[in-house]
Parts: structure tokens; sequence; C-alpha cells
């Protein structure tokens, strides 16, 4: 598995389509996650990774570098086939690389699989919050 940084057009387009297909988001949605991750991958505190697998995209993560000493990973997610050979893995190896010293959070839903897989990461449940929407 290699995890580089998206930096270019073509690498964003990889990166979207990844994250389309490993969370299952209907084709209706890529005009809007072009748009977003375009004008979010031309800002210096975003970094966009993108992980491949035998030469193919296999998962993405973006995160956003906050002031303090803070990374937040977002948008995680390896596609199906590409699943426990190592890409979150891999992953998380870079952006910490990235990081340095820098305190690293994410987020994800309570007690489901992608929980269990960033504990096997070393990440620990620090506290739990609720979604409300009307």
């Amino acid at each position: 598995v290699t995890v580089r940084r998206v930096h270019d057009t073509e690498d964003l387009v990889r990166f979207t389509e990844t994250q389309c297909a490993g969370f299952g988001m209907p084709d209706s949605w890529r005009p809007w996650l072009d748009e977003v991750n375009a004008r979010c991958a031309a800002r210096a505190e975003f970094a966009y990774y993108l992980a491949e697998l035998d030469g193919r995209p296999a998962g993405v993560s973006l995160a956003l570098e906050a002031p303090h000493g803070v990374w937040g990973v977002y948008a995680v997610t390896t596609l199906e086939a590409c699943r426990r050979r190592g890409v979150t893995r891999a992953i998380f190896a870079r952006i910490a690389a990235d990081a340095g010293d820098a305190l690293v959070t994410l987020s994800t839903n309570l007690d489901g699989p992608a929980e269990a897989a960033f504990a096997r990461l070393g990440f620990k449940r620090a506290m739990e919050t609720a979604l409300y929407t009307k």
C-alpha cells in the first residue's frame, strides 16, 4: 500500500471517485463533492490523501490542520475489495508522519466497524455526542 498527498486535479478526481465508491454515495452527489473537495484542497490547512494498492486507488482520507497543534481526520474510507489489507493503517501512518507531534483526532459512529478499526490503530474514545436533525 502506498499513500500520497493529493496535489493535482487528476489525483483529486481519483480521490472523489474513491470517496464516493467507498462510502456508497449516489452518483448524484459527485458534482457537489467535486466542488467541495476542489475548494478545500486549494487551502493550505487541508491535506488530501490517496492510498493505492497494486497501483490502483484503494482508500482515501483528508486531514485538517487546526490551530494549536491539532489535526482532525475526516472521510476515511477504503474500497470494499481492498478492506482488511492494511489500507487504513497505511493512511493513518502517513497522516501521523505528516502531523508530527500534533494531536490527531477523528470521529466515527459509536460501536461500528470503523470504531473497532480505529481502536486497533491505537485511538481511544474520548467523548460521545449526539447528532440531531430536523
